[in-house]
């Protein structure tokens, strides 16, 4: 079994690169649907997406209750930090939900 957690960031960026890798873009299969050449019959994942505190664009909660493969992470408490520079404090709860 194989479980990939990808970082993503919320803008319309992120949501092209969600949908390239879920192999909705135009793409005969997903990148991520890859993984099956490789022996792997089971192959899930999800996308950690971060936004900043109590903004989470209506795309990301559309995504979230259409495909049931994101979790919503806080920017964290970095304020220098831009949205797609993943922080330790966005690892360790990622690390602590699939532990969980």
């Amino acid at each position: 079994q194989v479980f990939a957690v990808i970082f993503s960031t919320g803008d319309a960026e992120g949501e092209r690169y969600r949908r390239v890798l879920r192999g909705h873009s135009g793409a005969t299969f997903g990148w991520l649907r890859r993984f099956a050449e490789f022996g792997t019959t089971n192959i899930r994942w999800m996308f950690a997406v971060a936004v900043y505190e109590d903004l989470v664009p209506p795309e990301v909660l559309w995504e979230q209750d259409e495909y049931k493969d994101i979790i919503i992470l806080p920017h964290g408490s970095r304020p220098s930090a831009s949205l797609s520079e993943t922080t330790t404090e966005q690892l360790l709860r990622v690390l602590a939900l699939v532990r969980d």
